[in-house]
């Protein structure tokens, strides 16, 4: 692609330049020990250091030397690219240079360095090409995919690794090859944009943009800044752009730019609400940046990959319009650092707390106070119908425990996940631990947690009362601890005459909620008065008995005895259903009521068209009847 075609297409674009705009470079460039100065927080800074693939680690505030993270090649390691800090782990991109390999997404414990599995392997169908940076929101991860085929920012799952999808402008018409992104104050993404191929690699004036995406599904985006369009080379445009964060403001975004002769290099800012270039901050000589980031005391911190500097790295100062030194050159660990990151960036904005403030937890209440009675040999029976999750600054959740504490009976006790498996469930004998993973949404787990079941398999269970200790984890955060007792009581001590279950609402056409985040009142009400040797009961559903029959599905091919068509009526219809077993009557109640409320009268066949059978095994698994 050369330079008139790119000029051609890029005429289409709007924004981001203007013909008469005036630049304020800053040719002054003055350097000092920052050492010499008094730093207002303490924090250690990660560096990927490209020349032995590998992870430094320094003293934010004095630039010591504290170790290294990674070793050099370390679970493969080859070009350490963007890098940020999930809860106790390191992601760092690796873009695998001059292999054979596409890109991954590598994980590290991020106070030892323990190689972590992999967030994104290489092998993966939908790996990054040549990933570049990295920014992780609302546990989506998005890595900037250059020179893939499509460029695109793939994003990812940020737990699991999942493929979500492909962010690609809609209607960009140059050269899309995406390098640095940020999340803005407006909470859109910002993206460095590197658009050329070939021979414009080395071209004079070799095109950059900075887009913002509207939102992060549907394409729409905004041009923000870019290199004029004259193809003749100015001081202080946007070349081969990739580092880009904003000032801790929120107004003005810093942008690295170079070129390939290595001469005026060095940062551009972009005034956001005007989309123009309003400074240029050089590096001198021939030094060259990749990525930056602001740190303690408000510095804009800048690690030197190319040039006389190589290997240092500078804090530049905004008020004084100085640089000062953190880590110089031929410090012995650093050759050409490229991405960075400190303890205390946040993964989407990049923005450093200056006041490091916790994931705050989640939190469990609303759990019953009373006691859960359990019969003897009967069936699993729900612990809690009313526990609920909050979280006031997370959506989801990404684990749970339930535990048997009191009295555990190893081998006879035991807790499950009823419902639809909308997490993943684990139990472990041993502990008496129900473990529940997997990423999903604050309703997702709480119905969960509504589901959970409890059973003794023993026919002379130890009579101590069991307390189920419920948990959730939101990342790093480990919410309260809420529990209910679960008394074991025998046929002969149970004196109720009434038991009601919360149901979820089954909407005819609709799949069942998984879980379903607002459960109604089953009303199952025993019409047998209690009694010390119960064999059988008669039971009424008052939920079940309010769904609306459907029509026949094949009624129109069905013909009666007297010839004419045998139309099913919508209707709804009591249930009463009598069954004998033993001290229990369930599930055998459960199966009966589906079939006496929804089954065919003329050959006996479940008819629920809407519901499905996914819908029925939740219904047998959850609604449990016991005396």
């Amino acid at each position: 692609m050369n330079t008139q075609r790119w000029l051609s297409k890029g005429r289409g674009i709007r924004g981001g330049e203007a013909g008469d705009r005036s630049v304020k470079v800053r040719h002054r460039l003055s350097i000092e020990a920052l050492e010499t100065r008094r730093l207002l927080a303490v924090d250690l800074l990660y560096l990927g250091n490209q020349a032995d693939n590998s992870i430094q680690v320094f003293d934010a505030g004095t630039g010591a030397f504290v170790r290294t993270l990674v070793q050099s090649g370390a679970s493969s390691l080859h070009g350490p690219r963007g890098m940020v800090i999930q809860g106790n782990n390191l992601l760092v991109v690796n873009q695998n240079v001059d292999t054979q390999f596409n890109g991954e997404v590598l994980r590290f414990n991020k106070d030892t360095g323990v190689a972590l599995s992999p967030l994104v392997p290489s092998s993966s169908s939908n790996a990054p090409f040549a990933p570049r940076g990295i920014v992780v929101k609302d546990n989506i991860a998005y890595v900037a995919d250059f020179f893939a085929s499509p460029s695109r920012i793939a994003k990812y799952n940020a737990t699991t690794g999942a493929f979500i999808g492909s962010l690609i402008p809609n209607g960009f018409n140059a050269e899309f090859n995406p390098r640095g992104l940020v999340f803005g104050p407006d909470n859109k993404l910002y993206v460095t944009v590197y658009s050329a191929f070939d021979s414009d690699v080395f071209s004079e004036d070799a095109p950059g943009y900075v887009l913002r995406f509207n939102d992060t599904t549907s394409g729409a985006f905004e041009v923000i800044a870019r290199n004029t369009a004259d193809g003749i080379h100015q001081t202080g445009e946007l070349h081969n752009p990739e580092g880009i964060v904003f000032d801790p403001n929120g107004r003005s975004l810093y942008v690295t730019s170079f070129r390939p002769n290595r001469t005026d290099n060095g940062i551009v800012v972009v005034d956001v609400a005007t989309k123009s270039q309003r400074e240029f901050i050089p590096l001198g000589g021939d030094n060259a940046a990749q990525a930056i980031l602001f740190g303690p005391d408000g510095r804009l911190y800048v690690p030197i990959n190319a040039g006389a500097a190589s290997g240092s790295v500078r804090a530049y100062d905004v008020a004084t319009e100085s640089f000062g030194v953190l880590i110089p050159p031929a410090n012995g660990r650093l050759q050409t650092p490229w991405y960075l990151t400190f303890g205390n960036t946040h993964a989407a904005t990049l923005a450093y707390n200056t006041t490091t403030v916790a994931d705050q937890a989640p939190v469990l209440a609303g759990i019953e106070a009373a006691p859960q009675d359990y019969q003897v040999r009967a069936p699993k029976k729900v612990v809690s119908q009313s526990i609920k999750v909050t979280d006031v600054d997370s959506t989801v959740l990404t684990g749970a425990t339930i535990r048997i504490t009191n009295n555990y009976q190893s081998g006879a006790d035991v807790l499950s996940l009823g419902g639809p498996p909308v997490v993943q469930s684990s139990w472990n004998p041993t502990t008496g631990t129900l473990t529940l993973t997997g990423t999903a949404t604050l309703a997702t787990y709480q119905g969960a947690l509504r589901c959970i079941l409890y059973e003794n398999t023993s026919a002379n269970p130890t009579t101590g009362q069991r307390r189920i200790v419920f948990q959730a984890t939101g990342g790093a955060a480990t919410s309260n601890q809420v529990s209910r007792d679960i008394r074991i009581v025998s046929a002969a001590s149970s004196s109720a005459a009434v038991q009601t279950f919360s149901a979820p609402t089954l909407a005819l056409g609709q799949p069942v909620p998984a879980p379903p985040p607002s459960p109604i009142d089953a009303a199952f009400t025993f019409v047998t008065p209690a009694s010390s040797a119960l064999t059988g009961a008669e039971a009424q559903s008052a939920f079940l008995s309010a769904q609306t029959r459907p029509q026949d599905s094949n009624s129109e091919d069905r013909v009666s005895s007297d010839g004419e068509p045998d139309i099913q009526p919508f209707h709804s219809k009591p249930l009463v259903s009598t069954v004998v077993w033993g001290p229990s009557i369930a599930p055998t109640l459960v199966d009966d009521s589906i079939d006496a409320l929804f089954g065919d009268p003329l050959d006996g066949d479940s008819q629920v068209l809407g519901l499905g059978d996914e819908s029925i095994e939740f219904i047998r698994d959850s609604l449990l009847l016991t005396r």
